[in-house]
């Protein structure tokens, strides 16, 4: 469900920014990123208004662990993968610094004396900046060929595709809360911690839509 809400989604947004106009290669650096990471959002969102942050924040470490090793390394089997300039001068440092930026903020024993280590509203607020100031700096500077220029009409009627949205983000709504419930319950039966689950079987399955298109963009 949730990969299929995304798969969805992603289209019927695509669709949509095709109509207006707007180029492919914006259209990959925003709505494709954050659509196939949808599902993460979804799990972690509904995890922690549930009270189970420990499965929230696994969830997105996990998932992070799993888009580096387990997918960038099937793809590189499949194919190589080239890296640009750009990726490689300002993306994949960028990556280290806000892994760095998420353990600084989790670590309220050692740097305040807190008596546990949590993320804040304020945390939050900071988070989400830099997640949109990379995204307008990534739009600014990336450099596109002609090709990742051209525009192209979009393949689907304006009544489809919000049809499609919205059914893509009921899908995610329903598949996310299925998660999260089936983690916590074969944490319980078995005794494991919703953070071993979090870190496993949740992060592998909501990084399914990225899996999916990795592969298929290796393939091809």
């Amino acid at each position: 469900t949730l990969t299929f809400g995304g798969n969805i989604l992603v289209d019927g947004a695509v669709s949509i920014a095709k109509r207006f106009k707007i180029s492919q290669a914006i259209i990959g650096l925003t709505i494709v990123a954050i659509g196939t990471s949808l599902p993460e959002l979804i799990v972690s969102v509904t995890a922690s208004l549930q009270g189970n942050t420990e499965i929230a924040i696994a969830n997105v470490t996990g998932s992070n662990i799993a888009n580096i090793f387990l997918i960038l390394g099937l793809s590189a089997l499949i194919a190589p993968v080239m890296i640009s300039k750009t990726a490689r001068r300002f993306d994949i440092p960028f990556v280290i610094l806000t892994t760095l930026l998420l353990l600084l903020m989790t670590s309220d024993k050692l740097i305040d004396g807190a008596g546990s280590n949590f993320l804040s509203r304020i945390d939050g607020i900071i988070l989400l900046s830099v997640a949109i100031a990379y995204i307008l700096y990534s739009i600014k500077h990336h450099s596109f060929d002609h090709q990742d220029e051209e525009l192209i009409e979009a393949s689907h009627s304006l009544g489809k595709t919000l049809i499609w949205i919205g059914g893509g983000i009921v899908a995610l709504l329903i598949g996310g809360k299925l998660l999260v419930d089936g983690a916590v319950t074969v944490a319980t039966s078995f005794g494991l911690s919703e953070t071993i689950i979090g870190l496993t079987i949740v992060a592998v399955g909501t990084s399914a839509p990225e899996l999916a298109t990795s592969i298929i963009a290796a393939r091809k």
